[in-house]
C-alpha cells in the first residue's frame, strides 16, 4: 500500500530521471550522430526506457509481501550468494581497463556487484532485526555483522572496484546508524546538537 512517504519517494526518482536524461542528452546530442552514427536523441531514449524499467520494478516490489524476505534464512542464502558471486570475479571475471569485474554470459556481460549491493542490504537488514537485542547487550555481535561486510569490501578492493565498495559501506553505515543500536546511539552522540 503506497504512503504518503512512498510517494515522495517515487516522485524523488521521477525527477531524478528527468534530469538525467537532461543531462544526457546535452552531453550526446552532437557527438551521438558524429562518432557513433545514430540519431541525436539515441542516448537519451535508452535512457528514459531504463529508468521506466526502474520504476516498474520499484512499483512491482513495492506491492511485493516482505516476509519472505524477512527471515533468518533468506539472510543466510543471501549472504553466501554475495559472497560467492565476488568469488567468482575474482576467478572467472572478464578484465577490462586493469579492473576485474565482469562476468561473461554468452554475449551478455554482467557486472555482479550490482546485485551484491542489493543482497547486503537484505543481510544486514535481516541480520539487525534477528539479533537486534543481542546486538545491545554485546558488541560481539554487532562485530561479527561489520566482520563480514569488510570482508565482502576486501573481495570487491580485490577486483578494484573503489567505488561499489565505498558505496557499501557507506549504506552499511547508514543502515547501523538508523538501527537504534547501542553503537547508532553512541554515534549520535558524538554529532554536534542543532538546537540552540
Amino acid at each position: 500500500m503506497f504512503t504518503k512517504q512512498n510517494s515522495i519517494i517515487i516522485l524523488a526518482y521521477i525527477a531524478i530521471g528527468i534530469w538525467s536524461c537532461l543531462l544526457v542528452y546535452s552531453a550526446s546530442y552532437a557527438s551521438a550522430g558524429n562518432r557513433y552514427e545514430v540519431t541525436s536523441q539515441y542516448f537519451v531514449i535508452r535512457q528514459a526506457l531504463f529508468y521506466a524499467i526502474g520504476i516498474a520494478c520499484l512499483l512491482f516490489f513495492a506491492k511485493l509481501k516482505t516476509a519472505p524476505f524477512c527471515s533468518k534464512k533468506t539472510m543466510k542464502l543471501a549472504g553466501g550468494i554475495a559472497v560467492l558471486l565476488l568469488v567468482l570475479i575474482l576467478l572467472t571475471g572478464t578484465a577490462t581497463n586493469n579492473a576485474q569485474r565482469w562476468i561473461q554470459l554468452g554475449s551478455a556481460t554482467l557486472q555482479p556487484t550490482e546485485l551484491v549491493k542489493s543482497l547486503l542490504i537484505i543481510v544486514t537488514g535481516n541480520f539487525i532485526v534477528h539479533y537486534f537485542p543481542k546486538m545491545m547487550r554485546s558488541n560481539r555481535v554487532t562485530y561479527l555483522l561489520i566482520a563480514y561486510i569488510l570482508f565482502c569490501v576486501g573481495l570487491i578492493i580485490l577486483q578494484p572496484d573503489l567505488g561499489t565498495s565505498f558505496i557499501v559501506l557507506c549504506i552499511f553505515a547508514a543502515q547501523l546508524l538508523t538501527s537504534g543500536s547501542q553503537h547508532a546511539e553512541s554515534a549520535n552522540s558524538r554529532l554536534p546538537s542543532c538546537s540552540s
